[in-house]
């Protein structure tokens, strides 16, 4: 239930491959991603052709010898991070357990959330909150504008 920690080399390999190296070799990773220092992957059992999702909270620290950690879980368990590549999903076989379910659904929400942002926020829509928010500058607004600057740099300006 808690984090392992250890020496990684650094860009040494990827996730893909680390993780595949830890799994019984009766498992495959057919698909998989990081996602905010997140692995996401897509493991066949190659013994009964099932396919479910492994995931691994992965962090990165400055300590010399332990500078590697992460916590792992299979999608039963329902992970908190729901952001699984949808290349990941698709890859799954059907299931009946209610987590694994519950947790495909907040996937499958996250990208449709996204892909709706990606359609209709366009840079320069204003965006007025009900209620207006507080901040510790002592700044108070309901209205911010959205910005895009680039790849992934977004954000919302205080208008």
């Amino acid at each position: 239930m808690g984090w392992t920690f250890y020496r990684r080399e650094k860009n040494a390999e990827t996730n893909a491959e680390h993780f595949a190296a830890k799994l019984d070799s009766r498992y495959k990773i057919i698909a998989n991603g990081t996602v905010e220092g997140v692995f996401y992957a897509a493991v066949r059992d190659q013994t009964t052709s099932e396919v479910t999702a492994y995931v691994a909270l992965t962090r990165w620290t400055r300590d010399p010898y332990y500078n590697f950690g992460y916590k792992d879980m299979d999608e039963n368990c329902l992970p908190g991070d729901h952001k699984a590549p949808k290349s990941v999903l698709n890859a799954l076989t059907p299931t009946t357990h209610e987590d694994a379910l519950t947790w495909r659904a907040h996937c499958r929400h996250y990208h449709a959330q996204r892909d709706f942002l990606r359609k209709h926020l366009k840079p320069g829509t204003q965006v007025r909150l009900a209620r207006a928010l507080s901040f510790t500058d002592g700044t108070r607004t309901d209205t911010f504008t959205y910005i895009r600057r680039g790849g992934n740099t977004h954000g919302f300006l205080i208008t």
